[in-house]
């Protein structure tokens, strides 16, 4: 049903030939100390309004599936001499469209500390590898703004690493660590002000967004927007989109 409601929105758009084609934009954000390139291209349509418009908008999200390790690392590993010890071994991002899915491969370990006879002794309690599966979803809170949602949707992991990441404190901190370092992806990717011309900035206004993918799992994200755009602006956005197509 999600997956219908998706191609609904996105169908109607590609069955015309725009008015105007939104030439590729490249921008880059540090996302845990890896420097992670997005590229945004679009097309604007007519709508039945005078001067209104409809806009589609696509970022290309491949250079975050190729440093979804590094990232998730960089966010989640730690080493606590008496706590938690947290290694990833493996991530992986795929589009399932509207969602995506990430999956992470960790070590876990858990350790206390003692102090007997003068010396600290450490003991380790809990130690286990485990394999969790998110959903990626994202939703559109103001016609500026998006957030991610983070769902664990499977989680394989025997005894007590499975209880701690099903209902404990660590499969909270996971998720949240997982949905804010793709959050700083998502908000490059619907920042206006990086992946538009200038003269669209302040005229746009989301309507759906959808994570998409191709046949070899290639992830980008997905955006319809509208825009009440003057005749003097668009004259002027059709002169700039002139300008980075050559």
């Amino acid at each position: 049903m999600r997956l219908a409601v998706f191609l609904a929105l996105v169908l109607p758009l590609a069955a015309e030939e725009p008015l105007l084609r939104i030439p590729p934009a490249r921008t880059v954000l540090d996302i845990g100390r890896q420097p992670i390139a997005i590229t945004a291209s679009g097309a604007v349509w007519s709508a039945a309004h005078p001067d209104s418009y409809t806009l589609s908008l696509s970022a290309d999200l491949g250079d975050l599936q190729a440093h979804a390790t590094e990232i998730l690392r960089a966010n989640l590993d730690r080493s606590d001499q008496c706590g938690e010890r947290i290694s990833i071994q493996r991530a992986a991002l795929r589009p399932e469209p509207p969602i995506a899915i990430l999956t992470i491969e960790m070590h876990f370990e858990r350790w206390a500390c003692a102090k007997a006879f003068g010396k600290t002794i450490n003991k380790r309690l809990v130690a286990g590898d485990g394999t969790v599966r998110v959903a990626l979803t994202p939703v559109l809170e103001s016609p500026t703004r998006a957030r991610l949602d983070a769902e664990a949707r499977e989680i394989h992991a025997d005894g007590t690493l499975g209880d701690l990441l099903r209902s404990g404190s660590l499969g909270t901190t996971l998720r949240e660590k997982i949905r804010s370092s793709v959050q700083s992806a998502l908000d490059k990717a619907t920042d206006f002000r990086a992946t538009l011309p200038s003269v669209l900035q302040d005229l746009v206004r989301l309507r759906s967004l959808a994570f998409a993918g191709s046949g070899d799992g290639h992830l980008s994200l997905t955006l319809n927007a509208d825009a009440v755009i003057p005749a003097a602006q668009w004259q002027q956005l059709r002169a700039t989109a002139a300008r980075r197509t050559n």
